[in-house]
């Protein structure tokens, strides 16, 4: 992978910022918007949709968990079963946020973590 696919590029209030792929934790839905939670713990607010992310992340590495969530599987540290035989999707770096992965997706997310 070249430099340039290991970065991208995200509009801002400012303008934009370069941020590696592989600093990405984490990306959540939050209030119209989408929060990238990066591995030094802070975040960056931007006006995109998850959809439009996962696309400008575009390799493997990153797995659309739910409606809300798109996880680096870099910063994945473990899989904690939960209510009704759903899961919750612990990283590490990043504030306690409960992402829950449906029991059907289960397998898929098993094979992309293995991957």
């Amino acid at each position: 992978m070249s430099d340039q696919e290991k970065r991208i590029l995200i509009p801002c209030k400012d303008g934009y910022v370069v941020i590696k792929k592989n600093n990405i934790c984490v990306v959540e839905a939050y209030e119209g918007m989408a929060r990238l939670f990066l591995c030094d713990g802070t975040h960056i607010c931007i006006s995109k949709s998850l959809s439009l992310i996962k696309n400008k992340l575009g390799d493997n590495t990153f797995f659309r968990v739910n409606r809300k969530y798109i996880v680096n599987k870099e910063y994945v540290s473990k899989l904690e079963k939960w209510f009704n035989y759903d899961f919750v999707v612990k990283m590490r770096n990043t504030v306690n946020l409960k992402i829950v992965l449906n029991k059907k997706r289960v397998p898929e997310f098993v094979e992309w973590i293995e991957a």
